[in-house]
């Protein structure tokens, strides 16, 4: 019962990223670095560093939901 929202996801965790490292290519930063200087008011407030800001929080959001998911799945009935 737990294969479907955990193969879903999983395709959204495979599309954020892919979009993440057009973003990290684009202005040549990991989304890490990219996050910090961003919270921290280093690099303005363009309309594309807002979007990325969500993609980044988005991604922990999966990767916790998936965690979640394969630990209670792989737990087992």
């Amino acid at each position: 019962m737990l294969e479907h929202p955990l193969d879903k996801h999983q395709r959204d965790l495979e599309e954020i990223s892919a979009k993440l490292r057009a973003l990290e290519e684009q202005f040549q930063m990991p989304s890490d670095v990219f996050y910090q200087k961003f919270h921290r008011g280093e690099l303005g407030d363009d309309e594309e560093f807002f979007r990325w800001d969500a993609l980044v929080e988005m991604r922990q959001r999966l990767n916790q939901r998936l965690s979640f998911l394969l630990a209670n799945n792989l737990a087992g009935p």
